[in-house]
């Protein structure tokens, strides 16, 4: 029960907030529908969204094998064949929904004083606080995944979604996809029983999502995709 009771609260309480701000402030949800429905964006961008979670997963896991880590497979993953039913879940109940918040409310207001890059660091930091409660309990975090690791990984896949965000015109539902679909790749991680962090498979997809966005700072100037300078 309280596993259910903090996964629902997490997977609803930002797109919540960010509904009752719009309610408030605008007195109609006229821009969450627009970011909600902009779903032509371009078959490149969604190709984009659809294979980078997947492909940062698998490079992530040959990354942890090649060096040593130890991985067992899991017993209780569904089959590979499942996906795209596991991601179409996940957009709608299990990550997905909260883009409403953090991509459709909270990093524009925060780009204006901070800039793109700036913006999406302190949505990254609040995304990962947001999610604190499921590593302080095991029933929560049976893959007992690095709170420290998680919180570097979140900032990174918050450059990341800035990024898509303001390729694709602002669309809520293309990050909503991408932000379901690293979701949707944990119920494939492997087993592991590491001493440390570091000995993580997690950390090594961690040290896959950092390079990515890295390289998509440099690339952008800062920018990440905004039309204005950060």
């Amino acid at each position: 029960m309280l596993r259910g009771l903090f996964t629902i609260g997490g997977a609803f309480g930002p797109a919540l907030a960010a509904l009752a701000v719009w309610r408030y402030y605008e007195g109609t949800f006229a821009t969450v529908k627009r970011q909600l429905t902009r779903w032509s964006v371009g078959i490149r961008w969604w190709l984009l969204t659809l294979v980078l979670p997947v492909g940062i997963f698998i490079a992530g896991l040959l990354g942890a094998s090649l060096i040593g880590v130890p991985i067992e497979s899991r017993t209780d993953s569904p089959a590979v064949a499942v996906y795209p039913v596991v991601l179409a879940a996940s957009v709608v109940l299990f990550g997905g929904n909260e883009e409403i918040g953090w991509r459709g409310l909270m990093l524009p207001a925060l780009q204006t004083s901070y800039g793109a890059l700036g913006a999406s660091v302190i949505v990254g930091v609040v995304w990962a606080l947001w999610h604190a409660p499921l590593f302080m309990f095991s029933a929560l975090n049976p893959a007992e995944l690095p709170y420290v690791v998680f919180v570097v990984g979140i900032v990174a896949l918050s450059i990341l979604h800035t990024l898509l965000y303001h390729t694709t015109g602002q669309s809520v539902l293309v990050v909503a996809v991408f932000h379901a679909g690293f979701n949707a790749t944990l119920l494939w991680l492997p087993e592991s029983t590491p001493n440390t962090a570091l000995a993580h498979p997690y950390t090594m997809i961690v040290a896959v999502q950092c390079l990515v966005a890295i390289g998509v700072v440099v690339l952008t100037r800062g920018t990440l995709g905004s039309r204005e300078l950060s």
